[in-house]
This record gives structure tokens, sequence and C-alpha cells, in this order.
């Protein structure tokens, strides 16, 4: 892959919910080479390297570094992925390397974001939602962190990814935008979920109210002002430009 056009901070750094356990993860974004886009050299989406054995959690400090080609990266935006949004919404401070087609592409986020992004904060929260209390399809009652379990009768990760993701899917259909880092009181309030200060009763009514507030957006029920659909058009014209002569 080429040199990236931007790579950012992500993960709970990004969101302002990391602890002294939590790894680093970053996203970079490169543009393909012509040999691939023009030619029949192998395409490469997307690249992981990190520190931790394949199969294995990050242990504090890790580093996790993931690289997606441009094309790629705009693909999953678009269908609304919530972990590849953060770099287009991250603070500026997380921003450790940025050329002038990374500045557009972040510029290009409101041609980027849509109702389906809200769509999919939504299946996301629903899935981790599910996780957490061992139910759903192809849900295991065997839970993926048993400390935490042991330690807090539930696993206060997949609570606060849940109500994370209803905060953020909110703030979307709402502002067309994801606040990052995440408010201070909302910070407060998934850090002490994390750390089990929540029963777990008091932590799924939040996430249920919060998840009723996101579904009425998603069923139109409380109204949006973001498009049903991405701006395609504005997307390909940027896409097309920035590949006839990328800027530096």
């Amino acid at each position: 892959m080429s040199e990236p056009i931007l790579t950012t901070l992500a993960g709970s750094h990004a969101h302002g919910i990391n602890t002294e356990a939590s790894d680093f993860d970053y996203v970079s974004v490169t543009m393909a080479p012509l040999e691939s886009t023009l030619g029949i050299a192998p395409e490469v989406k997307t690249k992981i390297e990190r520190d931790a054995p394949d199969g294995t959690r990050a242990a504090a400090g890790d580093v996790e570094h993931t690289t997606y080609e441009l094309r790629h990266f705009l693909k999953l935006a678009t269908q609304g992925n919530p972990n590849i949004l953060v770099p287009l919404f991250c603070a500026p401070e997380h921003i450790t390397h940025i050329t002038s087609a990374g500045m557009g592409l972040r510029m290009l986020a409101p041609a980027v974001v849509s109702m389906q992004a809200v769509h999919r904060h939504l299946g996301y929260l629903d899935a981790q939602y599910g996780r957490m209390r061992g139910i759903g399809p192809h849900q295991s009652r065997k839970p993926s962190r048993p400390e935490l379990v042991e330690a807090h009768g539930y696993d206060t990760k997949y609570a606060a990814h849940a109500l994370r993701l209803a905060w953020q899917g909110i703030d979307l259909a709402c502002f067309g935008k994801i606040v990052l880092p995440m408010r201070l009181t909302e910070q407060k309030t998934l850090l002490a979920i994390r750390a089990g200060h929540w029963e777990e009763a008091k932590v799924c009514e939040v996430i249920e109210h919060n998840r009723d507030i996101l579904r009425d957006h998603v069923n139109g029920v409380l109204t949006s002002k973001l498009p049903e659909h991405p701006d395609y058009d504005e997307i390909n014209r940027w896409l097309i430009h920035i590949q006839r002569g990328p800027l530096k």
C-alpha cells in the first residue's frame, strides 16, 4: 500500500473513554496505485498490523493499525459502518498524519453520512446489547469476557459499547455528525459503566430508552435532516478528481 493520506486515532482514545487497560487503535486511508486501479496488479483493500498475536486480545498499550484503500473506505463509510466513520469526525488533535487529499476526505463527510449510518448504528447497538445479554441470533450464553461477568454480573464492555452506539446514532440523526471525543457527561457515564459502578438493570433501562429514541429516528417517528442515502454523485466526482491528479 502507498503512503496514507490520513491517519487518525480510533477506538476508545478517539471516543475519550480509554482507561489504563486500553490499547491504541489507529486507522489510515491510502490511495491505491494506478497499477491496481487501472492495471491488473492485485488490489489490497485492507491491511491490519497489530502487536497482539491473531486470535488474542490486545493488552494495555498494544497498537493495532488498520489501513484501508480509499475507495474501499468510502464504500464502508457510505454504508454507515460506525467504526469507519471515526476518522471523518475525530478531533484534530487525534489526527497523526494528513495530506491535502486527507483534508478533502474529511470535508466530504456531509456527502457520506445519511440515514443508512443511523440504521447501522441501531444494528450494531442491538448486536452489542444482544452479546451483553447472551440473546439474539448466533449469540452464545457463554460470555466472551468471563472476568467482567464474574466481577460485575454482566459484560460491562458490551454495555458501554451499546450505549455509546445509541448516543452517537442519535447525534447523527439530529446533527449529521458524531461528536468526538464524546461529551464529558457521556464519557463519565460510559467509564462508570465499564468500571462496574452501574447495576445491570439500570444499564439496561438506559440502553433501551436510548435505543427506542434511535428506533424512532429510523422509523420516521422522529425526523432527521439527514438524507436517506449518501450523495454518490458528489463522492464519485471527488474520487475521480483525486485519482486523476492526487493531491499531496
